[in-house]
């Protein structure tokens, strides 16, 4: 008998053959894994193609990354992306470098951009040229590990503002005359001062615009509808008053109207406040008339009485703020940037505060929909309530560059050092800069017409540096800064912003020795990290040749800041000036 015959049917007298069902399911599971088998091999060429493309060795792969998703942006630095290639690929064909060069960018969003840059540094695969600002700006000895210091670039001309490069450009000819030969980082407006890392001493990224805040987006279309006038509002009393009568406009249109589409991202802009409206306590709160309130000049004057947030500048701030923050959405803390954006792009609001950063997303999205403009947020005018004494702006005249890109030591540092040239010389900067809608960094260069309103503002009063939410006083700026919001949103009052941070001022836990303690001990431990960077200067100093004046301008620079310090004792002249005037004393620190 046949031990495989399982039954009289003449399909298994030979061999057993399993039932029909079983025969279907393993007919589809072949071609499952043989579809496995197919995208895997699939898969596997392409990683092996992008491979090759990248390190294959045929050109130079630079790569560029940022995390700026706004409308515009990406596409303008394509812009200049595809025209380096193509004079790249025809320098190679000339045989001017020994392999072509292809930069390609790469845009990630901000939530995820500081997680994927460090794991990449971590493995040493990180891009050629990062974006290095914002809140996923690298400090210290991560910078220091990481990225090329560019002194030595920057001292020397940018070769993409020679002459022939500025043809046709429209260029002063003065100016034209002199840039070619002119040190790179003193073709950037602010001289690269943005970029400086004091505790470095050296310059590890390049800024590529300027990007400001403070300015008012508005839909001219709905402006007129609502006042007979497209003329937007240049004083908050003209502000307030056209805000009425857009909420008029939306209930006789049945909708609702929102004057300002205002979120959680503008309460820094309140911030922008205090300056004008704290510009008489300025004599008294700098004490060494040094022209900047310091943070502790500042508590010292909060601890002392000089400055009281019961006067009635602090009173005269609340209102203002709260008048401002009624023209926002309802509940307008809980919102996003992103609703902001709808809201004004689909006609809901009918002004946007925001800042460079968005106008090209703003005007694309309102393209064949209304016409945009863009002020200045204003200030209370003369005659106003709120606008005795005069009010006057902050100066922007110390605006420092943005969107500044570091170069990876570890990557292709010559060819991203000569990309990021092209990108800031006079012609492509401006160039990309009005195609994105942001501010051109480069002496001599303009932004486009409608972005003329984000251009530093160059008169007005200069910062004081100190407010009541500075972060050397984080756990009262926090308490603070919780009152305020709620007196913004509606649910507090001006009154309870002034007894809870004055309380807490005077809490032991948080407050006033908790500040000026770890202040104190703050200061002596970063002098004592400057003196061994003094040691290390000192010594380059000897050894750098014909870089000996550079070394030198460094040491004494470091060497000022440790000497204005004196060792922490100016924390104590301040105290003693102030708080202690009468003999209440210094409070130690805490460790």
């Amino acid at each position: 008998m046949n031990c495989n015959r399982l039954n009289n049917d003449p399909e298994t007298a030979d061999g057993w053959q399993p039932p029909s069902p079983w025969r279907k399911l393993l007919s589809w599971n072949a071609l499952g894994l043989a579809l496995v088998v197919v995208a895997v091999g699939v898969s596997l060429a392409k990683v092996l193609a992008v491979r090759q493309a990248y390190y294959g060795g045929e050109r130079v792969i630079v790569r560029l990354t940022h995390w700026q998703l706004e409308g515009g942006y990406r596409e303008a630095l394509q812009l200049v992306v595809d025209d380096y290639n193509r004079l790249m690929a025809e320098r190679h064909r000339r045989g001017e470098i020994p392999r072509p060069v292809e930069v390609v960018q790469a845009a990630v969003t901000e939530k995820v951009y500081g997680q994927l840059l460090n794991t990449n540094l971590i493995a040493r695969s990180a891009p050629d040229i990062v974006l290095m600002g914002g809140s996923r700006k690298l400090a210290g000895a991560l910078k220091a590990q990481h990225f090329l210091a560019l002194d030595a670039a920057v001292r020397e001309p940018n070769p993409y503002n020679a002459p022939e490069y500025l043809a046709g450009s429209g260029i002063d000819p003065e100016l034209a005359a002199v840039l070619p030969g002119m040190p790179w980082r003193d073709t950037a407006m602010d001289g690269m001062r943005s970029t400086f890392d004091l505790d470095l001493q050296g310059i590890y990224a390049i800024p590529v615009n300027f990007a400001n805040a403070g300015r008012l987006s508005y839909n001219k279309d709905l402006l007129l509808a609502a006042t007979g006038s497209e003329e937007p509002p240049r004083t908050l009393g003209q502000l307030l008053d056209i805000s009425a009568k857009l909420k008029a406009l939306g209930e006789r249109q049945g909708r609702r109207i929102t004057p300002i589409a205002g979120t959680r991202y503008n309460l820094g802009h309140f911030a922008s406040y205090y300056l004008p409206f704290f510009a008489c306590y300025r004599d008294r709160l700098d004490l060494n008339r040094d022209g900047v309130v310091s943070a502790m000049e500042g508590w010292a004057a909060f601890g002392s009485g000089t400055f009281d947030l019961a006067d009635r500048p602090f009173a005269e701030l609340t209102e203002a703020c709260t008048a401002i923050a009624a023209q926002f959405p309802p509940g307008f803390l809980a919102l996003e940037r992103d609703s902001a954006t709808f809201l004004f792009t689909q006609g809901q609001a009918a002004m946007h505060l925001t800042g460079s950063w968005d106008a090209g997303t703003l005007f694309r999205l309102s393209q064949g929909k209304f016409r945009m403009g863009i002020v200045d947020f204003p200030l209370p005018g003369p005659g106003e309530r709120w606008g005795d004494p005069a009010k006057h702006p902050a100066s922007e005249a110390g605006a420092s560059g943005g969107n500044s890109f570091g170069v990876y030591k570890f990557g292709h540092v010559a060819e991203s050092i000569d990309f990021l040239r092209y990108l800031t010389s006079y012609v492509q900067n401006q160039r990309y800069n009005r195609a994105a809608d942001w501010v051109p960094n480069i002496i001599g260069t303009s932004p486009d017409e409608r972005m003329a309103a984000y251009t530093p503002r160059l008169n007005g009063i200069q910062p004081t540096g100190w407010s009541p939410d500075s972060s050397e006083g984080k756990q009262v700026a926090s308490i603070y800064n919780g009152q305020m919001q709620a007196l913004l949103s509606g649910q507090g009052s001006a009154g309870q912003v002034v007894a809870r941070t004055k309380e807490a001022y005077a809490d032991p836990a948080i407050g006033e020795p908790v500040i000026w303690g770890d202040q104190y001990d703050n200061q002596k431990t970063y002098l004592r990290s400057l003196e061994r960077t003094l040691a290390v200067q000192s010594a380059v100093a000897q050894l750098a040749g014909g870089d000996r004046a550079e070394a030198d301008r460094r040491y004494r620079t470091l060497l000022s800041a440790q000497v204005m310090r004196s060792n922490g004792e100016d924390l104590r002249l301040i105290w003693r000036q102030t708080v202690g005037s009468e003999g209440k004393p210094f409070p130690e620190p805490r460790r």
